[in-house]
């Protein structure tokens, strides 16, 4: 009985310096149930050493898993932060995303073409606010990836056109069949952001986009 009562103390005066986290709780209740197993038990059948060891080491591994979580969760946290910081450098880098409208203002503005898959021909259309073709482009045969073109603000002529907004499409055969081609828009990086998915990159007039939706770095 006095071992007992011996624990019961030593108990008493770590609980009142214990820490209110969950981990620590749950140590509470568990030596408060093994104390009161002990002082219920039947003196003709007390309980297994073995019994008590087992809920010991029950008690060691979850509390090790929690641990183990939050070393984990402090780490995760710790690489998002080293991703931000590396992402940085791309601030200011002109990238191609996904779009078909290229804000000309009388320099050559970057677009280009992502190709799924190799194709024998891709035709380039760029129309301007009012619909009007100002530019048709053949590439001729071109591999899969992505194609980075550049357009210098002129049109089939060679006559310079005004800034303004201008549409790009593309259409690519293969083997007499159409083929898909996505028309790619370039912008630069303004910021650079972590997200619920990850580095996210502010772009010039594109707003937020994932780090995985940047097609290429220019």
């Amino acid at each position: 009985m006095s071992t007992i009562q011996d624990i019961q103390g030593t108990f008493g005066a770590n609980a009142a310096k214990a820490s209110t986290s969950p981990r620590v709780d749950g140590q509470e209740r568990f030596l408060k149930l093994l104390v009161a197993q002990m002082q219920n038990q039947d003196p003709l059948n007390p309980m297994d050493n073995a019994e008590v060891t087992t809920q010991l080491a029950q008690l060691n591994t979850v509390n090790g898993i929690e641990r183990l979580n939050s070393t984990l969760e402090t780490m995760a946290a710790a690489s998002a932060a080293q991703q931000t910081l590396q992402a940085a450098i791309l601030i200011g880098r002109d990238v191609l995303v996904e779009g078909n409208k290229i804000a000309f203002a009388g320099q050559p503005a970057n677009f280009g073409i992502d190709l799924p898959e190799a194709v024998d021909n891709v035709t380039i259309t760029i129309t301007d606010a009012a619909g009007t073709v100002v530019e048709s482009i053949d590439t001729g045969a071109q591999p899969r990836g992505t194609l980075a073109l550049q357009w210098t603000g002129k049109n089939e002529a060679g006559e310079a056109l005004p800034a303004g907004t201008y549409t790009v499409s593309a259409t690519a055969r293969t083997g007499g069949e159409a083929a898909k081609a996505t028309a790619l828009v370039g912008t630069r990086v303004e910021s650079v952001g972590s997200g619920a998915a990850g580095i996210e990159l502010q772009l010039v007039g594109r707003g937020s986009v994932g780090l995985g939706e940047i097609k290429r770095f220019l």
